[in-house]
């Protein structure tokens, strides 16, 4: 299984060249201020991406999620997984979303450092862990110029380690 994974479009999205892959990942800020044009934008850019499985989550600039997650929702194609507070298994692989960050200005999904951030990250299901290295998807640079290529990870059905096939680093 190939992952293709991306964050931090922000409204650039038809920009991109993204790399054949099995499961694309978006994880957040895909949209500048999460507007309902913003957000339908992606919804029709997503809708005509050739990846099997789709998977995204809401980021701090994705707001309409968070101020309206229905209507957010129904702007996405009926196929995309979307994950908040809750996972998705494809391939047998477990994937699992939560939009939640400590309070950072005044974005979306924030929540204070203590017991409300804690109980969010405590629903995340055992199980779930990191592998060697963190690894920033994102493909904006600070000023939101498109720099980074996607990663791109191949899974092995025998499970052995993951590969990183692309990325990350300047492209």
């Amino acid at each position: 299984m190939r992952l293709v994974l991306i964050s931090d479009t922000h409204n650039q999205q038809r920009s991109l060249r993204l790399p054949a892959g099995d499961v694309l990942v978006h994880a957040g800020d895909f949209t500048m201020r999460g507007t309902e044009p913003e957000v339908r934008a992606f919804g029709e850019w997503l809708a005509d991406q050739p990846y099997e499985h789709k998977v995204l989550i809401a980021g701090n600039h994705d707001f309409l999620f968070e101020r309206e997650p229905q209507l957010a929702r129904s702007l996405l194609p009926a196929h995309v997984h979307y994950l908040f507070d809750s996972e998705v298994t494809l391939g047998g692989l477990r994937f699992w979303g939560a939009p939640w960050q400590p309070w950072f200005l005044d974005w979306a999904f924030n929540l204070r450092r203590g017991p409300e951030l804690a109980a969010r990250w405590a629903l995340i299901p055992e199980g779930y862990g990191l592998y060697g290295d963190k690894a920033n998807v994102a493909i904006c640079d600070e000023k939101y110029r498109l720099v980074n290529r996607p990663i791109v990870v191949e899974l092995s059905a025998g499970g052995g380690p993951p590969v990183f096939v692309e990325g990350p680093g300047e492209g």
